[in-house]
This record gives C-alpha cells, structure tokens and sequence, in this order.
C-alpha cells in the first residue's frame, strides 16, 4: 500500500500558504501511528479501490484527526504541553497558529475527499461531516469538557463519540467505496472500537500515574478482567459485521486486532 505519511508531507509541503503554518501541519502530523489512517486506507481497499485513492482517502481521514488532536491540546481545552513525547502545536507555534492548523487540517480533509475522484466523494464528504460534528466527535469533546463522568454508561457513550465516530468514519468510507450508503453496522463497528481502544488508555495511564484522580476513568467502573472480557467479546462482535458486509474481513481485523487487543492482563 501507499504511504499515507509521504502523501501527507508531499501534498503539505506544495501547499501555497506560510511556512510556519505548513511547518505547524507537518509538526501535528508527525509522529503518530496512523491507525485511522491505515485503517481506512485497508478498507478502502478491501472494498475495491485503487491503491492511489485508498491512500488519499486514509490521508483525509488521518488530516481530520490530526486537527481534533490540535484543538483537544489547546489552552482552552485539555491545555496540554506535550504529545508523543514532544511540544504540542500551540506550545511549539503559538495558540493561534495551533488554531489555524486545525483548521486548516479540517479543510484539507474535506478537500481531498471531495477530489478523491472517487463517484461516491459526496457521501464521504457527507459522512466526515457527521463523525466530526456535533452529533459525533465535537460532542464528545464537549462532554469531555463540561460533562463530569459519573457513571460507566456516560464513560463510554463519550468514549463513542469522542473517538469512536471517527472509528467509524474510516469502516464507512471504506463502503462506500463500493456502495452509495454505508450501514449502520459500520458506525457500530466504530462505536466498539472506540470504548475499547479508550478504555484500554484509560487503564495505561492509571497505571503511569495512580494519582491522576480528577476525573472518573474506566478503572473506575470496571476491572483488569473486565477489560480482558470486552476486547474479546467486541472484537469477536465487529469480525461478526465485517463478514456481513466486507468482501475481505480477515484483511480489515489485520488493522483492528492491534487497536483491540492491547494486552493488560
């Protein structure tokens, strides 16, 4: 497969815009895993597209991302200094250059999405826009901001939305590559993965830092073994849809396996 990373830099380094603004897209794109990326990209391809979009449409999404993770770091937000292990953009640019990043990462995704020349760009289009929006990912961070956590059942409808919707958004682009509508099954698939890949961070950083108690986490609610028994039922649960619907399952759980089966016990 193409290297969604070389796309990224390619395409950010030709942009027409300020140096430190590109330098600052390039800084937040650096370092990350990319599994959304990837993941939509192996979708994409198990239902059919070429090796060329697959990569532009696991591109739109890793952009799409990338600006959650900018604007989740900012002052205003989680005012977070570092990321994977380095200055966050607003510590290394400057708030307001951080802002504009995100922005500007925003846009490229829904750009490169509608010029994906794929037939069905609209519904991707369409689709990012309800991951990201205000029924999906910025809801998540809204309740992450002012909804204080108090039960496992508000944990994890913010661990869905939060992340999971955007889960979500690389199974349903990769349908829609095929189709004109992506099931509900896909979303679904995102909701799970998105509790699971959360709970399991969760549990990291209780164990990194036991006196992290501001805020009710998944160790609150539910234990190592319970942990164990939810990876294993949602994996188990999305293999299930994947076989309804993928034309190449085993290929898709190559990228989800990792995401869901973190080992804690």
């Amino acid at each position: 497969m193409s290297d969604i990373g070389r796309w990224l830099d390619e395409k950010i380094n030709v942009l027409s815009a300020p140096d430190t603004l590109k330098q600052s897209l390039l800084w937040s794109l650096s370092g990350g895993k990319l599994l959304r990326g990837r993941l939509t990209q192996c979708a994409a391809k198990a239902w059919g597209a070429d090796d060329h979009t697959a990569c532009v449409l696991g591109a739109s999404v890793e952009a799409a991302h990338a600006c959650s993770l900018v604007h989740d770091d900012l002052p205003a937000m989680d005012n977070d200094l570092l990321r994977r292990g380095k200055p966050t953009v607003h510590a290394k640019f400057g708030e307001a250059t951080a802002i504009l990043a995100g922005d500007a990462l925003i846009s490229l995704a829904y750009e490169w999405l509608a010029i994906s020349g794929h037939p069905h760009a609209s519904q991707m289009v369409a689709a990012l826009g309800y991951a990201f929006g205000p029924s999906g990912m910025i809801s998540g961070q809204y309740r992450d901001l002012f909804e204080p956590i108090n039960t496992k059942a508000m944990l994890f409808r913010l661990h869905a939305e939060k992340t999971g919707r955007l889960f979500g958004l690389c199974l349903a682009i990769g349908m829609l590559c095929e189709h004109t509508e992506a099931s509900q099954d896909m979303w679904e698939i995102g909701r799970l993965l998105g509790i699971c890949y959360q709970c399991q961070d969760d549990f990291a950083d209780f164990e990194s830092d036991k006196s992290h108690v501001q805020v009710k986490t998944a160790p609150d609610f539910m234990s190592l073994e319970d942990l164990a028994a939810m990876q294993n039922d949602y994996t188990d649960k999305i293999f299930g849809y994947l076989k309804s619907h993928c034309p190449d399952p085993e290929a898709v759980m190559q990228h989800i396996d990792p995401i869901t089966q973190v080992a804690y016990v």
